[in-house]
């Protein structure tokens, strides 16, 4: 393809923004899972979405081989266990993002709702200790430390099957997606922001495992208004494993839309992706 010094695109290029593919290849995942109080998770989990057992899984992740063209970075997530006619998946409600990686967060925050976020990401291994810890806004409000063995309860293996190493296997994020407006020329934008076409996506990720480790977890947290993983306090742990696998993004479904009285029900569910300056809480950061 021949170099296009130009904010517009030639009819080329735009054919082959339509070709790329999300493969992350040979991922280096670092995954949990506790349950929480139920009274907690029927508080977080939104309208429009069916309860499971009020459980948390999440991962803290580097992925030096990334999807769509992007440069390697390192990610984490936090999810709640749900489903949505009868198809089980994970409600993303925190997404962190450490590296040069602006276009993931667009991509991922506009195409799909991902609630990502720049953060300053660690994660290590040495042996069989895995450490991994995320910060923002100068508080490290989450903080792992994992050793292959033993997973902490031991129905961990039955809620997370050791899968079959090359085998394919499929799981599904659920994802709230929604365009933010200001109109009106004469009035302050938050005076007149909406929120409209709030809708719930259901999007399908691909995954082979190419190795599998059971680990023994603890995880600290400090509280933080932005981003407050401390919610989640777990009130048992059920234990991790490290992965190396590749993965494929796929696309979306949609599975709900809100209308009518439902819009103000979901209103306060729609501010995963932001800080608190967004409610009127100012930070301040001094040298």
């Amino acid at each position: 393809m021949s170099q296009n010094i130009s904010f517009v695109k030639t009819p080329e290029e735009v054919a082959a923004s339509r070709t790329t593919r999300a493969i992350y290849a040979h991922k280096k995942v670092l995954s949990f899972s506790w349950t929480i109080d139920d009274a907690v998770y029927r508080k977080l989990l939104p309208p429009g979405l069916d309860p499971l057992v009020p459980r948390v899984t999440g991962f803290v992740a580097m992925f030096p081989f990334a999807g769509a063209g992007l440069a390697p970075y390192m990610e984490g997530a936090i999810f709640l266990t749900c489903a949505k006619d009868g198809v089980p998946g994970g409600f993303c409600l925190a997404m962190p993002v450490d590296g040069p990686n602006e276009m993931g967060i667009y991509l991922g925050r506009e195409m799909y709702g991902y609630p990502k976020k720049v953060s300053n990401i660690t994660m290590r291994r040495q042996g069989d200790s895995i450490y991994g810890s995320i910060e923002r806004n100068g508080i490290k409000y989450f903080e792992i430390k994992a050793m292959v063995g033993t997973p902490n309860h031991p129905d961990y293996a039955t809620l997370m099957p050791k899968p079959e190493l090359e085998n394919p296997f499929t799981t599904y994020s659920y994802l709230l997606n929604y365009k933010m407006e200001c109109v009106g020329l004469d009035k302050a934008p938050t005076e007149v922001l909406t929120y409209n076409n709030i809708r719930m996506f259901r999007q399908r990720n691909d995954n082979i495992s190419h190795s599998f480790d059971y680990c023994n977890i603890e995880v600290n947290f400090e509280a933080s208004e932005s981003d407050p993983w401390i919610e989640l306090a777990p009130k048992e742990i059920i234990g991790g494993n490290y992965q190396v696998t590749t993965g494929e993004m796929l696309g979306t479904q949609l599975v709900h839309e809100y209308t009518g009285a439902e819009v103000e029900a979901i209103t306060p569910y729609l501010f995963l992706g932001y800080d608190v300056n967004m409610v009127g809480k100012n930070l301040e950061f001094f040298p």
